[in-house]
């Protein structure tokens, strides 16, 4: 069984590898994995930074930024990529692929760009967060043996003049894999998970442990899963109610505290309750309707005395 204090060690923020990627999870909920490189446009080289951003939900994005440092003195039009009515914001003039390993995806599209400084040009590569995209594919690809993500960026006004950079994988695929937790389509919690699931207790089957459930609670809560996950510790049998899968947990030393969660088809929904007041988290913007278990659930703590 993997403890929530085992998992408060994966989600600490800022946590890094030993081949220099680093991630973290904010306030916010927005998930980042980053690491250093190298780019050159013909014999001039310059220093590089590659992100990884999941920003979960309904309206977010899955985003791939690299960064060029010292810009001005590549020779190279970065200016045509600026702002989303750039020259070459519609023409697939960038490519990036993963090198080594079994899944070695290339994928081809148009990018968007902006300065960040006066020297410092940042290229975007993105997509809607929970639909099946390129840019998800390739961070889903990345696996224990790849051995490097590589970028090429043809010039608008001159096709053979490219920029390339790359930067090593080495260990990178668990810090990535974290990252995209709520990012990607979304794992599957159907019919079959619902019986096997039905009745039991979330803890004896690892519940939180399941990636169908962690990718939805990690994307919902960001920096807040470890601590839910600790008030889970108490979950009740996991229950069923027609297509509508939820988890009731009530807090051992506040009576009116506790935690719902209801996962329906790709829909999920948290209802976080403090002393009688609620905080909900969705994945979309309609709430999930609610069995009449969590509506008693949530009722009796919310109730005024």
């Amino acid at each position: 069984m993997i403890r929530s204090g085992a998992l408060a060690l994966l989600l600490a923020s800022g946590i890094a590898n030993a081949s220099g990627w680093q991630a973290d999870v904010d306030a916010n909920g927005l998930r980042t994995a980053w690491s250093a490189g190298e780019a050159s446009v013909g014999a001039a080289q310059t220093t590089a930074t590659v992100t990884l951003q999941c920003r979960p939900g309904s309206e977010g994005t899955v985003s791939w930024l690299l960064a060029i440092d010292g810009s001005a003195g590549l020779g190279f039009g970065f200016s045509a990529f600026e702002g989303p009515n750039a020259a070459a914001a519609a023409l697939p003039l960038a490519a990036i692929e993963v090198s080594g390993g079994m899944l070695r995806p290339r994928v081809s599209g148009a990018l968007s760009g902006y300065y960040d400084g006066a020297d410092r040009f940042v290229f975007a590569f993105s997509a809607p967060a929970t639909a099946a995209s390129e840019a998800a594919l390739v961070a889903d690809a990345i696996g224990a043996k790849s051995g490097a993500l590589e970028w090429r960026v043809s010039d608008f006004g001159a096709r053979d003049n490219i920029l390339s950079a790359r930067f090593a994988l080495d260990g990178a695929a668990p810090l990535l894999h974290e990252t995209m937790m709520g990012c990607g389509p979304p794992p599957a919690i159907g019919s079959a998970e619902r019986d096997a699931w039905r009745g039991r207790n979330p803890l004896a089957i690892d519940l939180f442990a399941q990636r169908a459930v962690q990718w939805r609670l990690k994307g919902l809560l960001g920096s807040g899963y470890t601590a839910a996950l600790e008030r889970l510790a108490r979950a009740e049998p996991v229950g069923v109610d027609g297509d509508t899968l939820f988890v009731l947990a009530p807090d051992a030393l506040a009576p009116r505290s506790g935690i719902a969660i209801m996962f329906r088809g790709d829909e999920t929904e948290i209802v976080i309750i403090d002393d009688g007041a609620i905080g909900r988290r969705t994945s979309r913007s309609g709430a999930i309707s609610a069995p009449p278990p969590v509506r008693d659930f949530v009722a009796a703590r919310v109730a005024v005395d």
